[in-house]
């Protein structure tokens, strides 16, 4: 997925600006990522996107702004539709609780889906991904 036009102003051959985590993240899952359609950051680090060469799934980089109803129901029914994906849906980070409103209140249908969708937890360093089984 590299080039595509989401990414094209993120590419930079210095990757040595990313995190150590990033960079484990990608070489820990790139079996999986190979495969995968898309990652979804539920955590607001649109970075992984960039590090692990793919689209957001239902194109929000940040789904912070996709917290409205609408928002969230059509991210919700993308991934349904879309199970090819992975989302990372937890970290230690400030950017998973924005004005002290977790990601998972601010999406429940999106997260509902995710749970569905990709039931098994894997914890890295300061994050937690969700992947297929």
């Amino acid at each position: 997925m590299v080039g595509t036009p989401e990414l094209a102003g993120l590419n930079t051959p210095d990757t040595s600006i990313l995190p150590d985590d990033v960079h484990f993240f990608t070489w820990y899952y790139r079996e999986k990522l190979a495969k995968a359609d898309c990652l979804l950051v539920l955590t607001n680090e649109g970075v992984l996107n960039y590090a692990s060469k793919l689209p957001p799934c239902g194109g929000f980089f940040y789904p912070v702004y996709a917290g409205v109803p609408a928002g969230d129901q059509q991210l919700a029914d993308w991934l349904l539709k879309n199970p090819q994906g992975l989302a990372v849906v937890e970290t230690e980070l400030w950017s998973d609780n924005i004005d002290g409103n977790a990601m998972s209140n601010r999406l429940p249908k999106v997260w509902a889906a995710v749970n569905e969708g990709m039931p098994v937890r894997v914890k890295i360093d300061r994050r937690i991904f969700a992947v297929p089984h």
